[in-house]
């Protein structure tokens, strides 16, 4: 798919999907960039955010909520 979007000049895409989906893109190595928007609600029970492990390039505080940038170097 990373082809054909090529052929038509799309070069950026914006993936919202679950756990699954984004650990697929994340396994693969195929993003750049992750913002990870976390709040002060904990819930007991459902799934897991997908795992990255990459430093952390700008993170901040927005009201009671936290936002991380992390940018993918393609090690």
């Amino acid at each position: 798919i990373f082809d054909w979007l090529y052929s038509y000049h799309i070069l950026s895409i914006l993936v919202e999907g679950g756990a699954f989906t984004l650990q697929q893109f994340i396994d693969q190595n195929v993003w750049d960039e992750a913002r990870i928007y976390t709040g002060n609600t904990f819930f007991n029970n459902g799934i897991k955010a997908p795992s990255l492990q990459k430093e952390k390039f700008i993170s901040e505080a927005y009201g009671m909520d936290q936002i991380t940038l992390l940018n993918n170097t393609n090690d």
